[in-house]
C-alpha cells in the first residue's frame, strides 16, 4: 500500500475497497493488545503506534496527490502539520497542531478528547474508534482526506495551469454565480468582462475590507474572498491577453 499509494492514489484506493472486504482485514490484529504503545528514537514521548501507523498512512495518500497535499491537511514547512494524539478506551483523539504548539510530529496529549471549546491550540479535533487491524488505518486517512478533496472538486477550485479548460470552466462558473445572483435565466451564452468587472469590483471592495467574504444569492454552490480573487487576476490575465501590442494594431 505503501509504494501504491504514493504512485498511483486512484489505484491505491481501488485496490483497498477490494482487498478491506476480506476476513478480518477490518478487525484488530491477532494478540495487538487494546492500548498499543511503541517508542521511536526520533521522538521523547511514548506515542500510540496505531497513531503513528495513521499519520505514516495519511502522508502516502498526500504524497501521492503531489501538488494537492497542502490543499487537503495543514501544512508546515512543506510537511503534514503535527499531530496530538490521544487514545482511550479503544478511541483514538487527533489534533492538528497551530504552529510552535508541538515540538514533535506526533506526541501524546493526555485529555485531549475532553478539552473545552475553542481550541486555541489545534486546528481541529476528530475522535473516532481506533483504527486497529492491517488495512484499518489506511481506510481512516483515506476518510479523513476524501471530504477536503470533493470539497475541492465540487466548488471547481483544484489548482490548474491557467491555460487549462478547466480554469476556463471555473472562470465561466463563478461569472455565472455572480452575474445571474440566483437566477440563471438571466445569464445567456456569453457575459461581458465589463459586466463583470464592474460586479467583481464591488465584491473586491468587501474583500478588501473583511477578514474573509462570502456570497450566496440562492440555492446552489456559494463563493468566497478567494473565490473572488482568483476571478479578478484571470479577468486581468484575460484583458491582457485580449489586448494588442504597443505599437500594433488590433486584428480581428
Amino acid at each position: 500500500m505503501r509504494t501504491l499509494a504514493r504512485t498511483n492514489p486512484a489505484a491505491a484506493s481501488w485496490v483497498l475497497d477490494e482487498i478491506a472486504t476480506a476476513p478480518g482485514s477490518r478487525g484488530r490484529s491477532p494478540g495487538m493488545p487494546p492500548h498499543e504503545a511503541a517508542t521511536d528514537g526520533d521522538y521523547q514521548e511514548h506515542v500510540p503506534a496505531v497513531a503513528r501507523r495513521l499519520r505514516e498512512a495519511t502522508q502516502y495518500w498526500l504524497a501521492g496527490l503531489e501538488s494537492l497535499a497542502s490543499l487537503l491537511a495543514p501544512h508546515e514547512r512543506g510537511h503534514l502539520a503535527p499531530w496530538a494524539v490521544d487514545l482511550a478506551h479503544d478511541w483514538l483523539t487527533v489534533a492538528q497542531a497551530r504552529p510552535g504548539v508541538l515540538g514533535e510530529d506526533l506526541v501524546v496529549w493526555d485529555g485531549l478528547a475532553s478539552m473545552p471549546q475553542p481550541l486555541t491550540q489545534f486546528r481541529d479535533r476528530t475522535s473516532f474508534p481506533a483504527p486497529f487491524g492491517r488495512l484499518a488505518c489506511w481506510e481512516r486517512a483515506r476518510s479523513r482526506l476524501r471530504p477536503a478533496l470533493a470539497k475541492r472538486i465540487q466548488q471547481r477550485t483544484l489548482p490548474v495551469p491557467p491555460a487549462s479548460p478547466l480554469a476556463a470552466e471555473r472562470a465561466w462558473f463563478l461569472a455565472r454565480q455572480i452575474m445571474a445572483k440566483g437566477r440563471p435565466s438571466r445569464v445567456g451564452r456569453h457575459i461581458l468582462l465589463s459586466d463583470l468587472q464592474s460586479e467583481l469590483d464591488v465584491l473586491m471592495t468587501q474583500v478588501a475590507n473583511t477578514a474573509w467574504a462570502s456570497w450566496q444569492w440562492g440555492p446552489g454552490h456559494k463563493i468566497d474572498s478567494d473565490d473572488v480573487r482568483w476571478l479578478s487576476a484571470t479577468c486581468t490575465t484575460y484583458r491582457e491577453t485580449a489586448s494588442p501590442a504597443p505599437g500594433r494594431p488590433p486584428t480581428g
